[in-house]
């Protein structure tokens, strides 16, 4: 659990970054460390909602990353 915490901080000051200065390569590494917390939290608890959750969030991000 102590990981799990850690890797949301992650993705949390890497989308703060990101929102603070557009860049591509913030983006990326966001939605990468995004995508790692998501496949950790589906492994622990896989729900249909969280998984729908996830893949909605991540189509998203792609439409905003090709988008900038």
């Amino acid at each position: 659990m102590n990981l799990l915490k850690i890797l949301i901080g992650i993705v949390n000051i890497l989308n703060f970054l990101t929102i603070i200065f557009p860049n591509k390569l913030l983006f990326i590494l966001s939605f990468i460390a995004a995508l790692v917390l998501a496949s950790i939290d589906i492994y622990f608890k896989p729900t249909q909602r969280k998984i729908l959750i996830y893949i909605s969030s991540a189509v998203l991000l792609l439409i905003l990353y090709f988008s900038l």
